[in-house]
């Protein structure tokens, strides 16, 4: 009897306790989000991204050989918010000849600045192969005429002898070429491009040094990059 009684008390007292432990909970919870200061938002900004293809046909002058050498080219390819270039170009010489002469291109990578203001900057860099043709001077061994006498027997000869013989160089070669430059804009999608870069090659068979060169260009930049 007496633990009936227990717990038919322990059962009200548990019915009693889960409205009044509920209603606590809520009113903690009110008191928490009063307490807390209102939640503000800042400005929204939403700044458009300009993206686009440009091309860039330009002209080079570069010491090649330790001449003169004058290049006719582009470069192109797909620009990222005014910033970035990932595309490609190639150059060749028009003023070469037979046995002087110069091609080359490569993946080209550019980082822009300012691209879209009066007066900005890019730096880039081409990476490829090319090909040359250099004149140059070879060595070859002659050997000496056989001679017979009159029973058909060889005579002794001399030793060989060296000779000098002009020759040409076909070579094909790895390059990579840095170049930094300032933009000039004329208009909101053309801009003129000045620069200056270094060819550097490898792999040309001991004619790098013949190949390596400054160059100073001047191009056209059309499209890519647009006024914000």
């Amino acid at each position: 009897m007496i633990r009936r009684k227990l717990a038919t008390a322990a059962g009200v007292v548990l019915l009693t306790a889960i409205p009044v432990l509920a209603a606590a909970q809520e009113l903690a919870s009110t008191t928490d989000v009063a307490a807390q200061p209102p939640q503000t938002q800042g400005p929204m900004t939403i700044e458009e991204v300009h993206s686009g293809w440009a091309i860039t046909p330009d002209f080079r002058v570069t010491d090649f050989d330790r001449q003169t050498g004058m290049l006719a080219g582009a470069y192109g390819g797909w620009v990222y918010d005014n910033t970035i270039l990932i595309g490609a170009g190639g150059y060749w010489m028009t003023n070469g000849s037979h046995d002087r002469d110069l091609q080359y291109g490569g993946a080209v990578v550019e980082w822009l600045q300012h691209a879209d203001r009066a007066l900005g900057f890019s730096v880039r860099g081409l990476v490829g192969w090319g090909t040359s043709e250099l004149p140059g001077v070879t060595t070859r061994v002659v050997q000496p005429t056989p001679k017979f006498d009159r029973d058909n027997r060889r005579l002794p000869s001399g030793p060989p002898t060296t000779t000098a013989v002009a020759v040409i160089f076909h070579d094909d070669f790895f390059v990579f070429e840095p170049q930094a430059s300032a933009l000039i804009r004329l208009t909101s999608l053309m801009r003129i491009n000045v620069g200056v870069g270094y060819r550097l090659t490898d792999g040309s068979h001991g004619l790098d040094d013949r190949l390596h060169g400054v160059s100073g260009s001047v191009g056209l930049q059309i499209g890519g990059v647009s006024s914000r």
